[in-house]
């Protein structure tokens, strides 16, 4: 009996080839489209996030001073305290210790307290390859006070004293050591106006700004420059 091979039909066949080059480079295509739309979205929205951070970390240093004020005759806490356990004793450590941040109390543990620091200021200089022994990036208002031993030691200075606080710097960014390591947590009109603004990739040249009423602005370094030319009228208890 004669038996004929069974042979597949052309719509059988397995094509053992797979993607031609063509469509190797359409998908390597489409995908560095798809990366090109969707990188810079999520840099957007970690930059986003970061500075609502910031803001936020602001917002909560001007209620500490707020609290600490209400429990102190409206006076605005020290920038520095001298003969505490630690050197220098900042005003940091004072609203730690007193218990103004929350259930943070330990004073040796405020350099790692983030909300006393820009979280995308940290970022960029880690980024350089800096070696940051902290995250208190904020520098409070030299003029503000008081300060033991600056322009307004021993002089009571109160948020009422302030003939506009709504236009008086309180906090803004610090500058970082010549060390590379520590910010400044003070600064001075005439040292703001040559440091300040911030690195012209970080954040656009635009700086955080906490002002004496308690709201916040992520300002350009002009303006605020503006701000420290007009010499700001601090307080009748710091001319």
């Amino acid at each position: 009996m004669h038996t004929s091979k069974h042979r597949p039909s052309p719509a059988a066949t397995v094509d053992s080839q797979g993607f031609t080059l063509i469509e190797l480079l359409t998908v390597i295509a489409i995908i560095g489209i798809l990366a090109a739309i969707i990188i810079p979205t999520v840099g957007a929205v970690r930059a986003t996030a970061l500075n609502a951070r910031a803001a936020a970390n602001l917002r909560s240093c001007f209620t500490m001073h707020a609290l600490y004020a209400n429990d102190n005759k409206d006076k605005i806490a020290p920038y520095q305290l001298n003969g505490e356990v630690l050197t220098p004793f900042r005003w940091t450590h004072l609203l730690v210790r007193d218990g103004y941040a929350g259930t943070a109390r330990s004073i040796t543990l405020v350099d790692k307290n983030e909300v006393f620091g820009n979280p995308a200021m940290i970022r960029y200089y880690q980024s350089k390859g800096y070696d940051l022994q902290t995250t208190n990036t904020w520098a409070r208002n030299g003029n503000i006070g008081p300060d033991p031993d600056g322009k307004t030691a021993g002089r009571v200075v109160t948020f009422s004293g302030l003939e506009q606080p709504s236009r008086t710097l309180f906090i803004t960014e610090g500058t970082i050591q010549s060390n590379n390591r520590w910010f400044h947590n003070e600064v001075w009109s005439s040292t703001w106006l040559n440091r300040i603004p911030p690195p012209a990739d970080f954040q656009k040249g635009k700086a955080f700004v906490l002002f004496a009423d308690g709201h916040t602005l992520l300002m350009p370094g002009p303006g605020l420059k503006d701000l420290w030319d007009n010499d700001q009228l601090f307080s009748q208890g710091a001319q």
